[in-house]
């Protein structure tokens, strides 16, 4: 059966999560449509790696210019959505887990219901143990937790545009099966206003679905999400200089574009501003009570300069598979 779905990877670093995921789908016998998009500083893979070691995959590699900067990394999965062929895309971080059943079902669903913009399902957490001086978390003794965001995910379906937007923190848009045309918008606004981290970027991943249709949630996983990776590229890209008068000014734009009842518009415009205080406020918040940043900083720089031992390739390998068994 020919899919109509791309397992889209973006990758910055972590080699082997890469390889653990590849091995992952390898197992699995996947047939969907991979994509991952390089923006390493140093390049690890190349086509012919990945068509030696992962030959059952049909996979599209391409390389970018280093993610240095918040720019860089829209810009590169802008480009790397425009390629794509599929109809639908989801993103796949390379040290998680995706369930090659809910995106046949999320496809067939999608296909079915066109008043839908995106899919889901419940996401589970994982986490890998092993030893301290190791350099990653990549291999391991695998131990399931049990739902990431719990009673936060669910379906939005109102048929009514207001009644969607009221429930945008419940779209969880980064584990979501979504229609390209309508990822492709989030992240051609995202570079056009230039989000420059991950907040930003979500404010629009969190409404522009929502502009668009509905959400529909499933009972069965969607995703296992790794807890403890040693790092992460997102995580210092969260609260640092958010611009809410640019936030702002995409939200109205889009209410006024997709809403024609002009007496509920200023409810809706109103209600967002209200999020966007609350949320600026609690951000200075956490930038006053800064205690934990610095301890996290600290234990990077810790992590960064330990010794450290290398993961061994078989270790990877045999943890992937551990995922496939327990993850079914």
């Amino acid at each position: 059966m020919k899919y109509n779905t791309t397992i889209f990877i973006p990758i910055n670093g972590r080699p082997n999560y890469t390889i653990r995921v590849l091995e992952y789908l390898r197992l699995l016998n996947c047939k969907f449509n991979i994509f991952i998009a390089d923006g390493c500083k140093k390049k690890y893979f190349s086509r012919n790696f990945l068509s030696k070691n992962f030959p059952n995959l049909k996979i599209d590699y391409q390389k970018f210019s280093y993610d240095k900067h918040f720019y860089n990394f829209v810009s590169k999965v802008k480009k790397s959505i425009e390629l794509t062929t599929c109809n639908y895309i989801f993103i796949l971080p390379n040290d998680d887990f995706v369930n090659l059943k809910f995106l046949k079902d999320g496809e067939t669903f999608l296909s079915k219901n066109k008043s839908y913009s995106c899919v889901g399902g419940d996401v589970k957490s994982f986490s890998v143990k092993n030893y301290f001086f190791y350099e990653d978390n990549s291999a391991g003794t695998l131990k399931i937790h049990g739902s990431y965001y719990k009673d936060k995910n669910k379906s939005i379906e109102n048929t009514d545009l207001n009644g969607r937007i009221y429930s945008y923190l419940n779209l969880i848009p980064w584990e979501l099966l979504h229609k390209k045309k309508i990822l492709l918008e989030a992240f051609s606004i995202a570079k056009k206003i230039k989000t420059k981290n991950f907040h930003e970027l979500a404010w629009i991943l969190n409404t522009l679905p929502l502009f668009y249709g509905k959400k529909k949630k499933f009972t069965q996983s969607n995703l296992y999400r790794q807890l403890n990776t040693t790092n992460s590229a997102g995580r210092d890209m969260t609260y640092c200089n958010v611009d809410y008068a640019k936030i702002k000014k995409y939200l109205e734009k889009n209410v006024r574009k997709f809403s024609k009842q002009k007496n509920k518009n200023k409810k809706i415009i109103i209600f967002f501003n209200n999020e966007l205080n609350k949320q600026k406020k609690r951000f200075t918040q956490i930038e006053k009570k800064n205690l934990l940043n610095k301890i996290y900083k600290f234990i990077k720089m810790f992590l960064i300069f330990r010794p450290k031992i290398k993961q061994k390739l078989y270790d990877i390998l045999k943890t992937a598979n551990s995922a496939r068994l327990l993850l079914r």
